[in-house]
């Protein structure tokens, strides 16, 4: 991807879980810092910044990462200019380009079911939480598989729609009890009692 300070690109290694970047055709009297962060309303940091000197032609730099979610980016700073670029990763865009601030990301984009999963049960307070690991609109319930398991029955007053954690009380760890999620893109359903994950 060019940008107005050179040229940036990226290779993914899911199976070691590196992000290399490399960047070519910038001004030599510039030094980038580059690292992963997480998009929220900020970029937060995921891991320390690599340095890429200006004196030299063509860089790269290899970041380690723990979990592939769509808000992983990777970010280019100079002193004077944020850089960040966003590319589609398994049929995923979701462009961003703030002008008032000169951000531009780039987004490693992914599958959003990875957001699903974190689900966490406390015992002894019978607590059944989900906590998203990304920003994302969600309606989130909880549903009952029929006998049949054909389809999951929405229970009601159980809906929430919240962009921070969501918790259910005094849960019953029924093997068909499931929790909903409902974004724009469809829904998808969790249950986490069903394979004995919890007590």
């Amino acid at each position: 991807f060019f940008f107005s300070a050179g040229k940036l690109d990226y290779n993914l290694d899911r199976a070691r879980k590196i992000v290399t970047v490399n960047v070519s055709n910038f001004p030599r009297d510039q030094d980038y810092y580059i690292r992963l962060c997480h998009k929220w309303f900020t970029c937060e940091d995921v891991g320390a910044f690599a340095v890429i000197k200006g004196k030299e032609s063509f860089k790269s730099v290899s970041l380690k990462y723990s979990q592939l979610l769509p808000c992983l980016c990777i970010e280019v700073i100079q002193f004077w200019f944020k850089a960040h670029v966003e590319v589609p990763d398994n049929n995923c865009l979701d462009s961003c380009l703030d002008l008032l601030n000169n951000v531009f990301l780039l987004s490693l984009c992914t599958d959003t079911q990875v957001l699903w999963d974190n689900i966490v049960y406390n015992p002894s307070t019978q607590t059944l939480a989900w906590e998203p690991a990304c920003p994302v609109l969600v309606m989130v319930n909880l549903c009952r598989f029929t006998k049949s398991n054909e389809h999951c029955e929405d229970i009601e007053k159980s809906f929430k729609n919240s962009p921070e954690k969501v918790k259910y009380s005094r849960v019953d760890t029924h093997p068909r009890l499931c929790m909903k999620f409902t974004t724009k893109r469809g829904s998808w359903i969790k249950c986490p009692f069903a394979h004995g994950e919890f007590p």
